[in-house]
């Protein structure tokens, strides 16, 4: 199984899920800000970014082309958004759309848009969440240019991202479109369709998720099983608790993910019960109350060092996790240390788990290390750190 939080980073559509719920936190603990006032950002993060998204390999271009996109300070993304948007291969095509989504509408950004959504050659896939974007401002312009991808026969899974979309811009129509198309196609394996039913589960109706729920495949069930316990629908709840428990450790590890997103009281006696169990997704419950409780950071140290290379990813993410939340001093302090530990560590899976975390919490410390290390890794390495200086330097 792969993990979600994975297929998510590699669709960057992180921060758009993020939407969706907020980690539980413990209120009464102080908060600390971060000036990077003491760091610029080094040209060969640019020259990095420009390189690689001239790249023959579509995950490299995707990658670059999503950061230029994304953080380019001129109006539209300057020459970035075009050149995403009309690569020839479809990924880059919705990468860069996805990384023009996050950024503030402007004249030009809507009119780039709205110019994309019209080309016959879009995809669903791609034309439906560009319309949701665009939002309700452009609704009578561009619902006739989706209503069709959810009114005719075929079509697959798309159909159901379509219909969705459509009644989120005021066709009521698209409502029973979108039953009848969950019912034949399924739920797609797509993470701006679970933004759009975290966002609006409760409209489509309980009945229609549970039904869902029970033969969506591996993985969208969890995500079917978030949105219900959103709503405190017993059949989320238990869904999350067998993934939690699942003998597939990256199940647990998804549904702790999930869990945490879900501001319910049953959530914090879960993670308590969880906390006890011998499994990843026990010692990740653990690690969190240590942390919102403000307890002394034994496990996150334990884990942090240990010799299992899951466990390290797992101490790296709840420490990054952390860093969202309303912290003393002193578990700041911990936080950062091990992250910093990070950058450092022998294994690839726990340095690019680092640097990601690293794109939102970056302190000046640890922007001056990623500098250095811009000259002293692979080069396949060396574009993950520039995306996480890039990002963190543009609050992205």
């Amino acid at each position: 199984m792969i993990r979600w939080n994975t297929i998510v980073s590699m669709m960057g559509l992180a921060a758009l899920l993020a939407c969706g719920g907020r980690r539980i936190a413990n209120e009464s603990a102080a908060v600390s800000n971060t000036s990077l006032s003491g760091f610029v950002e080094p040209p060969q993060v640019q020259s990095i970014l420009e390189e690689s998204a001239a790249s023959t390999e579509t995950m490299i271009r995707a990658k670059a082309l999503h950061a230029l996109v994304r953080t380019d300070a001129s109006p539209g993304a300057g020459v970035w958004a075009p050149r995403g948007i009309w690569d020839p291969e479809p990924w880059i095509q919705w990468t860069a759309v996805e990384a023009m989504l996050h950024r503030p509408l402007n004249s030009e950004g809507e009119s780039l848009l709205f110019d994309l959504i019209q080309r016959e050659s879009v995809t669903p896939q791609i034309r439906c969440p560009i319309a949701f974007r665009l939002g309700m401002n452009w609704a009578h312009q561009v619902l006739p240019l989706i209503q069709p991808e959810y009114a005719m026969e075929g079509g697959g899974q798309a159909k159901v991202v379509c219909a969705l979309t459509g009644w989120f811009l005021g066709d009521e129509s698209a409502h029973a479109a979108l039953v009848a198309h969950l019912q034949d196609e399924g739920i797609p394996m797509d993470p701006y369709f679970m933004h759009l039913l975290v966002e609006g589960g409760e409209r489509i109706g309980t009945e229609v998720l549970k039904d869902t729920m029970e033969w969506a495949e591996e993985g969208v069930d969890l995500q079917l099983a978030g949105v219900l316990a959103r709503q405190d629908v017993p059949e989320g709840w238990d869904r999350l608790e067998r993934g939690l428990n699942s003998d597939d450790e990256l199940e647990g590890w998804d549904s702790l993910d999930l869990l945490l997103t879900i501001d319910r009281p049953r959530t914090m006696s879960i993670l308590k019960t969880q906390s006890s169990v011998d499994t990843l997704a026990g010692i990740g419950a653990s690690m969190y109350l240590e942390i919102i409780e403000d307890r002394k950071p034994v496990t996150l140290r334990a884990y942090g060092t240990s010799e299992d290379r899951d466990e390290r990813t797992l101490a790296v993410e709840m420490a990054a996790l952390a860093m969202d939340l309303p912290l003393s001093n002193r578990m700041m302090r911990e936080c950062r240390a091990l992250l910093t530990a990070g950058l450092t560590d022998e294994s690839f899976v726990v340095r690019l788990a680092t640097y990601q975390a690293l794109r939102q919490h970056a302190t000046v410390s640890q922007l001056q290390r990623m500098a250095v290390l811009l000259t002293q890794v692979e080069p396949s390495e060396r574009l993950e750190v520039a995306l996480a200086i890039r990002y963190r330097m543009s609050g992205q």
